[in-house]
């Protein structure tokens, strides 16, 4: 299936023409066409060669401008010229699906990620980014990992709307206690959380698990007396002190 890649960025001098005509010419296929930006003067020595190698090999190319209108030599058949408001937006949106984006840096250490990456959002979806002044190479626009689910779980824990819906009981089991006393805190303040389950209970709106309390016994210790005491004379000793104290209680009242 023929393909329309785009080329993007000003390109500098320093880069040999070999090197960006030959990636072009392991890039495009029979049937390929490519989207090509008219900056306007002057042009750089890479962007250049682009244009020759796609001029010379009849490559069909539609070439994007804004203002003034690029020079009669890009006049040809297999190519055609297209006035826009904003090329960079243009090229990205004239990329097929699955093709490539080619970018061309100046030579210069200069930051153009916002005037070429950002328009990349309006590029189909399975384009990929090559770096054309290096070979190929391709270019990762954005170096953020995506966020892991106790990363996101994290995230809505600490908004004040805080929302777990959808959350099941086993996916809230392999958080940390940390991560879930948070968010648990956010759907009841002030409530104490000792537990992951309980945590998990309230994020889940469970009614809390009661454990039941083993019933305590009362241990009543046995005296026994000593070895060679007589059992008759202590049994008599007490008879006579249980007596005793009752007579002290009744003068007490």
């Amino acid at each position: 299936m023929a393909n329309i890649h785009a080329v993007l960025g000003p390109g500098g001098d320093k880069v040999p023409a070999s090197v960006i005509q030959d990636g072009l010419k392991d890039l495009l296929k029979k049937g390929d066409s490519v989207a090509l930006p008219w900056y306007g003067g002057p042009v750089s020595a890479s962007l250049e060669a682009a244009y020759d190698y796609i001029v010379e090999n009849e490559i069909p190319f539609t070439m994007f401008y804004s203002g003034r209108k690029p020079p009669v030599p890009f006049e040809v058949d297999h190519g055609e010229l297209a006035e826009t408001k904003n090329i960079q937006k243009s090229l990205a949106q004239m990329a097929s699906p699955g093709s490539n984006l080619l970018v061309l840096f100046p030579d210069e250490d200069v930051d153009i990620s916002e005037e070429i990456f950002g328009f990349l959002d309006f590029a189909p979806g399975g384009v990929t980014t090559l770096d054309l002044t290096n070979g190929l190479v391709p270019i990762k626009v954005n170096d953020e990992e995506p966020d892991s689910e106790e990363e996101k779980v994290a995230e809505a824990a600490e908004t004040e709307e805080d929302s777990l819906d959808g959350f099941t009981r086993e996916e809230l089991e392999g958080l940390g206690l940390k991560l879930l006393k948070r968010a648990a805190a956010n759907i009841a303040p002030g409530v104490t959380i000792d537990s992951k389950e309980q945590a998990i209970s309230l994020i889940l709106g469970e009614p809390p698990q009661l454990v039941e309390e083993e019933p305590q016994t009362e241990v009543i210790p046995v005296v026994r007396p000593e070895p060679g005491v007589d059992v008759a004379e202590l049994k008599k000793l007490v008879a006579t002190m249980r007596e005793q104290l009752a007579k002290l209680e009744d003068l007490l009242l």
